[in-house]
């Protein structure tokens, strides 16, 4: 047939091309008023171009070529124009069976239009529409120029599916989306302002839907197959979404389209929500199975979610509620899971996972505070929890060894108040034999068999370092007060700590080592203090090749007391009960021990107990009650007892012994008890 140009009143004959075509053209108004013009150029059999132009100083183009390749029946391409605006410009480009559908609206003024389309030789058709409302900048036919504005949608394969719409309030605003392969589906409504879209799809049975109001910015690049990803940008401008998945059934939000309706407002539909302005979303996606969910209420929030190459099942959570919070989120490995809920401003949270079935849940309600969770190995658990103000929180947990230790390390902070530290270190790397599992406060882990430490802080200015390395290791420890502080190292076997502190500026040591050849060792280091100023250190140390049994528990109760023992040896066991105020004890069991026990009760003011005990099964026991009293026993040899009381005012006891089988008992003021 003839191809024919219609420019102005004027109808011009062109260049004879081969096939059938059906052609209509209406213009609704005189064409020398509208200046419009239309280009048609078919190709092949069952070719349908409809153009219809209202507007003035509309241009449209269209180029089909329906050739059969291979024999494959039906094919047909199929392209509709309607310009009713002012200075359009619409270009659609197709090969094979395909279907364009254009419409710039009598409100559209300079809106820019690209379709191309390459079936496959199947004779599957892709599907392109394009609603434009909008202001533009007027015939762009170079879609990767900086100055591009209006719609580009280029697909190629079979049965892709594009989907674009920028309506009435959008000013220079962009749309480009990429298809390439079999079964994509786009769909991109843009509602104000300079929005910009970018959807880049290849592989198979990917889906993505973007909703945009505002001048913000939206890019999606996604390969593999069966991926998904939905955005939705509104409340502000300068928001800015990155998604890139290259893996298989990501899930990035799951979007029903193309519908012709924006994007539901659920946290299924959509992936990436931002709400407000200048926030920040990257999220990368390299596995299978992986999930991310990114929800940003407020201004200028960060999140930056990768999950590398190798994962599987990954799952990462993040919840921006404020101004200028900073999530980051690195998962590698199978299986991951990372959960972040900031609420307030200027929070930062980073976590780093590598490994197997790393799960981290980090919740911050306040202003101003830090969390940095690594976990290197397999089952690691870590949750924090912080409200209150210039709180940090750091947590560690290393890959193990053996099969025996470092399978599942556990850490749970929780912070309240002001100027809260905690810092937790644990790393696996001692062989042992121990599969039994721990219990301790309601919390029982069958097979537990690596360090696990639960951290509970409420006050202000508490500061708290635990370092646990070897298997089995626990802590719990809860500080309730201002100034508190605690140090605590354990390495070696079945470590085990409990700390429990009420009042201000209290100060506990603890510092477990130990180290067994086989199976059996246990350290317990356990301190209670209420009260005000009171210090506590306890430090255990041993090797023995059969078992280490070290046993250390301490009591304060009242203001300033004071208790330091140390214990180096086998199955040494000290117990320290103090109430009252400015009482001190001291405790040393020396090593090459065995078997060694003490027994300190002070109850009164100002009692002084000193006990030094090296040798082999030394037992002493001291109760004092009464003020100013002082008690000094120091036993060497083996088998030696002692047993002192005192009850009143300025009572001394010094005893010392040494050999073998010795007995004393000492009791001054006071019956014994």
């Amino acid at each position: 047939m003839k191809n024919m140009v219609i420019q102005g009143n004027k109808i011009m004959k062109n260049v004879l091309t081969a096939g059938v075509s059906a052609l209509a053209i209406a213009m609704a108004a005189p064409a020398l008023a509208q200046n419009n013009t239309s280009s048609v150029e078919q190709t092949g059999i069952n070719g349908q171009a409809t153009v219809t132009q209202t507007g003035s100083e509309n241009e449209s183009a269209i180029v089909q070529d329906n050739t059969p390749i291979g024999g494959a029946p039906n094919i047909a391409n199929v392209a509709t124009v309607t310009q009713e605006g002012v200075d359009g410009y619409s270009s659609v480009n197709q090969t094979r069976d395909n279907t364009a559908t254009v419409t710039q609206t009598d409100t559209s003024e300079g809106m820019n239009s690209l379709v191309v389309q390459n079936g496959s030789v199947l004779g599957n058709s892709n599907t392109a529409t394009v609603t434009q409302r909008g202001l533009g900048s007027g015939k762009n036919t170079d879609a990767d120029s900086l100055d591009f504005t209006g719609s580009s949608i280029v697909q190629t394969g079979n049965t892709g599916n594009a989907r674009v719409e920028q309506n009435e309030g959008t000013v220079d605003a962009v749309s480009r989306i990429s298809q390439a392969d079999g079964d994509n589906r786009a769909e991109v409504i843009q509602e104000s302002g300079g929005a910009d879209s970018l959807i880049i799809q290849s592989g198979g049975s990917q889906r993505t839907e973007v909703f945009q109001d505002g001048t913000n910015t939206s890019e999606v690049r996604q390969s593999g197959f069966f991926n998904t990803a939905g955005v939705r940008q509104e409340g502000g401008d300068g928001n800015r979404s990155i998604i890139d998945q290259t893996g298989t059934n990501g899930d990035i939000g799951e979007p029903t389209i193309p519908n012709g309706l924006p994007i539901e407002e659920t946290d299924v539909r959509i992936g990436v929500w931002q709400i407000g302005a200048e926030n920040r979303s990257e999220v990368s996606q390299a596995g299978t199975d992986q999930f991310a969910d990114v929800i940003q209420t407020g201004n200028e929030n960060e999140s930056d979610i990768n999950q590398t190459a190798g994962g599987l099942r990954g799952n990462a959570e993040v919840t921006q509620t404020g101004n200028l919070n900073d999530s980051f989120v690195d998962q590698t490995g199978p299986d991951n899971r990372a959960t972040v809920t900031q609420t307030g401003n200027d929070n930062f949270s980073d976590v780093d996972q590598g490994g197997t079935l790393g799960t981290a849940t980090v919740t911050q309600t306040s202003n101003d505070s830090d969390s940095v969770v690594i976990q290197n190995g397999f089952d690691a658990v870590a949750l924090v929890n912080q409200s209150g103000t210039n709180q940090d929180s750091r947590i560690e947990q290393s890959s193990p060894n053996s099969v025996y230790n470092g399978v599942f390390g556990v850490v749970s902070v929780t912070q309240s108040g002001e100027n809260n530290e905690s810092d937790v270190l644990q790393t696996g790397g001692i062989e042992s034999g121990l599969a039994v599992g721990y219990g301790f406060t309601g919390l029982v882990v069958p097979g537990f068999n690596s360090p696990l430490a639960q951290i509970n802080q409420s006050g202000d200015g508490n500061l708290l370092d635990l370092d646990q390395t070897g298997a089995s290791s626990l802590a719990q420890l809860t500080q309730n007060g201002t100034r508190n502080e605690f140090e605590g190292l354990q390495d070696g076997i079945n470590n085990y700590t409990a700390l429990n502190q009420q009042g201000t500026t209290n100060f506990v040591s603890v510092t477990q080592s130990s180290s067994v050849t086989d199976n059996l060792g246990i350290s317990q280091a356990s301190v209670t203090q209420n009260g005000i100023t009171n210090r506590s250190t306890i430090t255990q140390n041993g090797f023995a090749s059969g078992f280490v049994t070290q046993n250390a528990q301490t009591n304060q109760v009242g203001e300033t007391n004071t208790s330091f023992v140390t214990q180096s040896g086998t199955d040494d066991i000290a117990f320290i009960d103090q109430i009252g105020n400015d009482n001190r004890s001291t405790v040393n069991q020396q090593a090459g021990g065995l078997s060694n026990e003490v027994d300190v009760n002070q109850n009164g003011d100002d009692g002084l107990s000193e006990m030094t005990q090296s040798g082999t099964d030394n037992f002493a026991r001291l109760n004092q009650d009464g003020t100013f009293n002082e008690s000094f026993v120091t036993q060497g040899g083996n088998n030696n007892n002692a047993f002192v009381n005192q009850d009143g005012t300025l009572n001394v006891s010094n005893l010392t012994q040494g050999g073998s089988g010795n007995t004393a008992t000492v009791n001054q003021n006071v019956p014994t008890p």
